[in-house]
């Protein structure tokens, strides 16, 4: 592995990212990185907002390579809630699940 390439991703990525992924382009997809490859990517990483979680991305998805545009919608919703959301909020509120759904259990 090329300190260059590891150098250039650490600019965005904590240890443990930039060798999965330099792992994952060597040995998953079999095309390794170039040190212009790797300051290319960390860039895009970088755009995500939280590079480290780009890369799992990129890692879980085995993708060579990753754009922000192509998980659009995996940023985090704001504002947007559902049924589960509410459900939760209620029982951190209260006295658990049994104020929601009645008695629990055989007690």
């Amino acid at each position: 592995m090329g300190q260059a390439i590891l150098d250039e991703l650490l600019r965005v990525l904590d240890e443990d990212h930039a060798h999965a992924v330099i792992e994952h382009r060597r040995v998953t997809i079999r095309k390794p990185l170039t040190a212009y490859g790797a300051k290319r990517l960390a860039s895009k990483f970088a755009a995500w907002g939280d590079a480290n979680e780009a890369a799992d991305i990129m890692i879980d998805r085995l993708w060579q390579g990753f754009e922000c545009e192509w998980v659009k919608d995996r940023r985090r919703p704001q504002g947007r809630r559902n049924h589960i959301d509410a459900a939760l909020d209620a029982m951190k509120e209260t006295n658990g699940p049994a104020s929601i759904f009645g008695r629990v259990g055989n007690a």
